[in-house]
Order: structure tokens, then C-alpha cells, then sequence
């Protein structure tokens, strides 16, 4: 039995990117018998997760830290000016990414950590991002008899992305480069990060490659499926319209969405069936003013929708849509991923090649969909839908080679817990 500390910006029920990943892999730790105390920052809300108080693990939530003024602005006047005082604030006080949730917390590991490390006898510390100059602040401290692993379940520095100067992104650099030497173990969520970060940081750790493992995301068993079948589904529907969704943020190429968008346009003109597309979740300006401009009614963007709104959207779903930039992180499968197979509908998937496209096509999960001739293939496919030649089949196998379990049992394995 090992006694772990997990310190992750966002928890359930914190909603923000990143909160499932630790909340899953802690119960499984949990239930494998180890100790794990989470530290985590309070909720903005608590829509997306409901508060669980039956968590067989230990929970401290404290203050977020980041000045509201700044990542939830006002509108008006004072939003406008308490919204340039405080990025004012935000650039003196740090170097490199002014924007990082974690900014604020250095007085946390200055006194909270070290004493729940005493206190709690910890052996593990466990830090994942982003937020990431934390992981800065966990392995500048001197600790002694304690193991660090810093988790990175997105790209820091290796991949764009950053808004800020090429100076502030050197500063970053330079922090990411000192974690990386002196964290002990090193966890990925995918291999295209664990692949950048050997590759940009080689020169300086020469043991990098002995302490730097992947370890995917996955499925959580606690977490319900979609149980009404497609058959069932498909036997009491009388409607003549197909329903897709999207669930979560977007981040892919602007025109692939936009060819996304007038494909179902072209399709809901030149046929007397209807495709609606709801998109749940976090767009930006971008994609909203895309769908804006499409004209249909039949294009909505909705709000966030939590876990068990999504399964019941999913029941009466055709099928789900996933969106991955190209040029990055082909291979890392999102949590977003993991609840569209929770679903169990059909993924239209535009991705490029790599370890995602080929899980799809190889499990007959979903449809890669062409950039060019894109209206052509998913004309066909709606059609054959509408016919009921196209049934998602449950694949329980599936389902547990992805669970998280296995991904717990790695975790123990590879930090010799």
C-alpha cells in the first residue's frame, strides 16, 4: 500500500478540461488499496458534476487563486477595466504564460503541500497539467524520501498554441525543461507527447527515456453507459431527421469544420429528410460565426451538458461527431472519446491518420470522413442510416480492454507503488 498525493487544478465537480482524468485513475488506486489524497481548487460551478460525498478517497478543495476579473469577466465598463487591470497584474507578476490557472499557487506549495506531506506520511506526490507552471513550483521543492510524477495529459511547451510573446514562451520553456529533469517519474496521455518531450528535452536529462511512460486515457466503469439499443431506437423512431452531436469543446482546422457545416447545409437543401447538429459544449467566436452564417435552424450550439445529460442525449442520438486537428496529437485519444463510446453510437470522425483513425476503422466504430468529398460520403451514410443499415453494435471486449483499471494497474506498475 502506497500513500499517494494527487494535485490537479481541476476535480469534480469542476468541470474544467482535465478534472475526469485523476477523478477516474484515483478510485481505481483507491480500490487496488492504495492511500490517495486529492488537492484540487473549488468548482466555478457545479452543473456538470454532482458533489460526491461517498468519494472513498480524501478530497482538499481550496481557493482557485486566479482573479475572477480575468478569466470571468464582467461586461460593461468595470468588466472591461477589472479585465485590464487584472491581465495588467497578471503580465508583471509572471513570467511566461500569464493566462496559467496555476498562477497564484506558489504560496500552496510553499506551506499546504509540505505539510499534508508530513501529515499525511506521503509518499507518492502526483501532479498533473495543465495548469502547468505548478509542476514547477512541486519540483523546485526539496523533497526528501517523497517521489514526484508529473502527469502530462496535454503538451506544454513542444506543441503552438501559447499566446504569448516568443519571450514569455522561452520562460516557459526553460520551466518545463526544469520539471521534466527533476521530476522522478514522468506520465503521458499519449505517445505523441511522451515523443515530444523526449525529443525537445533529450539533450538535457539523459535518463528521460527510462521515466517517461504513457498512460491513455480511459473508460470508467463507474460511469453509466447508453442501454437503450439501436435496434430499439430505430424500430419506435417515426421521424424522418437524423440527430448528430458534439460534445465538448472544439479545437480542430477551421475549414475542415466549415466543410463539415456546409456538407449538412448542401445535404438538409437537396433532401427531404433533415440532419440536426447540436453542438454541446465550448466553441469560440470562430465556429460560432460559421455556424451563425449556415443559416440552418437545424445547427444549434447549446451550453455544457453533464455526464448523465449526455446518455440521454445519446439514446436518442444517429450519431456522434469528433473533430482532431491536424498536425498534433493524432494519436491521443481525448476523454471526450471515452464518452462517445460510453454512448455507443456510430463516430463520424475527421482526424488525421494515426492511432485514433486507425482504433476506428479497425472496431468498425465510426466513419473517417474525406475532406474532399466530404458531402458525397456523408450523403450516402445518412441514407443508409435512414434505412437501418447502419447499426452500432456493443462491443463489451472493447470496453474493457479500454478501462481504466487497466490503466490503474499500469500506473502501480510503472511507479512501482
Amino acid at each position: 500500500m502506497a500513500r499517494l498525493l494527487v494535485i490537479s487544478f481541476a476535480f469534480p465537480p469542476y468541470h474544467r478540461a482535465g478534472a475526469k482524468r485523476w477523478y477516474s485513475f484515483a478510485d481505481e488506486l483507491t480500490q487496488l488499496g492504495h492511500e490517495v489524497t486529492v488537492f484540487t481548487s473549488k468548482s466555478f460551478d457545479k452543473r456538470a458534476y454532482q458533489e460526491d460525498a461517498s468519494l472513498p478517497y480524501r478530497v482538499i478543495r481550496v481557493d482557485r487563486r486566479i482573479p475572477d476579473g480575468l478569466f470571468l469577466p464582467r461586461k460593461g465598463v468595470w468588466g472591461s477595466f477589472s479585465f485590464r487591470l487584472f491581465s495588467l497584474i497578471q503580465r508583471i507578476k509572471y513570467p511566461g504564460n500569464f493566462y496559467d490557472f496555476s498562477n497564484g499557487w506558489e504560496n500552496y506549495f510553499a506551506h499546504e503541500i509540505p505539510r499534508l506531506i508530513s501529515s499525511l506520511g506521503i509518499e507518492h506526490l502526483i501532479i498533473t497539467g495543465g495548469p502547468f507552471r505548478y509542476f514547477k513550483y512541486l519540483t523546485d521543492l526539496d523533497l526528501k524520501q517523497v517521489k514526484v510524477t508529473i502527469d502530462f495529459r496535454d503538451p506544454w511547451t513542444t506543441k503552438s498554441g501559447y499566446v504569448i510573446t516568443e519571450k514569455r514562451n522561452k520562460e516557459e520553456r526553460e520551466m518545463e525543461r526544469s520539471s521534466v529533469i527533476s521530476a522522478d517519474m514522468i506520465l503521458t496521455a499519449s505517445k505523441d507527447i511522451k515523443t515530444s518531450i523526449e525529443e525537445t528535452f533529450a539533450v538535457d536529462s539523459s535518463d528521460i527515456g527510462n521515466k517517461i511512460f504513457v498512460i491513455e486515457n480511459g473508460l470508467d466503469a463507474r460511469m453509466p453507459v447508453n442501454n437503450v439499443s439501436e435496434t430499439v431506437f430505430m424500430n419506435e423512431r417515426s421521424c424522418r431527421h437524423l440527430n448528430l452531436i458534439y460534445y465538448g469543446g472544439i479545437h480542430c482546422n477551421v475549414e475542415h469544420f466549415e466543410c463539415f457545416i456546409e456538407s449538412i447545409v448542401k445535404y438538409n437543401e437537396e433532401s427531404d429528410k433533415t440532419v440536426k447538429l447540436t453542438l454541446y459544449g465550448n466553441t469560440n467566436l470562430i465556429y460560432n460565426e460559421i455556424v451563425r452564417k449556415s443559416g440552418g435552424d437545424y445547427i444549434q450550439v447549446k451550453s455544457r451538458i453533464t455526464d448523465t445529460e449526455f446518455l440521454s442525449i445519446a439514446e436518442k442520438t444517429d450519431f456522434f461527431v469528433y473533430f482532431k486537428p491536424f498536425g498534433k496529437l493524432e494519436n491521443s485519444f481525448g476523454v471526450k472519446f471515452f464518452d462517445y463510446l460510453r454512448g455507443r453510437r456510430k463516430i463520424l470522425l475527421i482526424a488525421p491518420k494515426g492511432d485514433v483513425v486507425d482504433f476506428v476503422e479497425n472496431n468498425e466504430i465510426g466513419y473517417v470522413l474525406p475532406i474532399v468529398g466530404m458531402f458525397e460520403y456523408l450523403a450516402e451514410l445518412f441514407e443508409k442510416r435512414l434505412k437501418g443499415e447502419i447499426i452500432y453494435e456493443s462491443k463489451p471486449e472493447l470496453e474493457s480492454e479500454l478501462s481504466i483499471k487497466s490503466r490503474a494497474l499500469e500506473i502501480e506498475r510503472v511507479l512501482d507503488l
